[in-house]
């Protein structure tokens, strides 16, 4: 089977857009609604049989490290081609190779490609094929939250949690949902300058924007100190999505564990929708027992790129050497 490779006018986006809804690994990060946010220069380049999609990618342009490429933009968990339809009778393996190796082959010649596969069924080998080098890192799923989260919880943690409900309980730390953006951006703010974290308002903006139905967010207000912790998520028919969390550091000691609340409240969330909950993995030691703790359980993600730029080469493989060193 032949597959033609065509790029997308920005009028025919929704059909990319309800492609990526029914598609088993889809992501809200592979739609265009997201990418535009953040690059209004989206391509989608597609490949139909009689008008129906069969596969595909979204992509964005920018400049990193003064390279110009398709790189996966800030707070995009997932960025990739998508494989299949319900059009397909039977999966094929070889089909999906056909696919993508055709699909990356046609893509415009840039100075580095670069790929975070969903979790689910992916393969890398057409990938490889076409000269990708690959690594694994790591994410972190609770995908049956159940009734109960605490179920899913570790006992010390749930010792801390239990605290921190009681206080919710009787009134003195108020759950909000969608807090004020100012609010949540000088907290923001205040994480960036402890962490490696979001430091432009600009880019902040983009992503935290109640009005748009893929965003989900929610704060904690304890009295009188107002809101000291919120948590911004990307949601979509599948999952929601950690991407930002922060709290105030000038607060009470038995608020230090604020995050604990935030994420209970949002596997809750993800319980009454029936959604999967992705922590965004962490290959740093403390953040990955973290998420563990609280019911996530490790999930290789696969990550590939191609630089045929040498500067974009020699900055990784200098990248490289710096952590063999460690």
């Amino acid at each position: 089977m032949k597959y033609e490779v065509t790029k997308l006018t920005r009028e025919e986006f929704v059909q990319w857009n309800e492609y990526v809804d029914q598609h088993p690994i889809g992501t809200v990060f592979h739609k265009t609604n997201w990418l535009e946010l953040l690059n209004p220069e989206v391509e989608v380049y597609v490949s139909k049989i009689r008008g129906i999609i069969y596969g595909g990618v979204a992509l964005v342009k920018t400049r990193k490290r003064g390279v110009t490429g398709y790189h996966r933009p800030h707070f995009t968990q997932y960025f990739s081609p998508l494989f299949g339809n319900s059009e397909i009778g039977k999966y094929s393996l070889s089909k999906e190779h056909q696919l993508i190796g055709e699909l990356l082959s046609q893509l415009p010649k840039v100075g580095h490609y670069e790929f975070r596969l969903p979790w689910g069924h992916q393969s890398i080998l057409p990938y490889h094929w076409t000269g990708f080098s690959t690594e694994v890192s790591l994410t972190h799923l609770n995908r049956e939250i159940g009734s109960d989260p605490l179920e899913h919880i570790s006992s010390s943690k749930r010792r801390e949690l239990k605290k921190l409900l009681e206080l919710k309980n009787n009134g003195k730390i108020e759950l909000t949902q969608s807090p004020d953006t100012e609010e949540v951006w000088q907290i923001v703010k205040e994480h960036a300058a402890r962490k490696d974290f979001i430091r432009e308002k600009g880019t902040f903006n983009q992503i935290f924007n109640p009005e748009h139905d893929f965003i989900h967010s929610i704060g904690l207000s304890y009295q009188p100190y107002g809101l000291v912790s919120v948590a911004i998520c990307a949601v979509d028919n599948k999952a929601i999505y950690y991407l930002i969390g922060a709290s105030k550091t000038e607060v009470p000691k038995e608020l230090k564990t604020l995050s604990l609340l935030l994420i209970y409240e949002l596997l809750e969330e993800c319980g009454r929708r029936e959604l999967v909950f992705d922590f965004e993995g962490s290959m740093l030691k403390g953040v990955e027992f973290f998420f563990r703790e609280m019911g996530g359980e490790q999930t290789g993600i696969y990550e590939v790129q191609k630089s045929p730029s040498l500067m974009f080469s020699a900055i990784r493989a200098l990248k490289q050497l710096r952590q063999d060193r460690k």
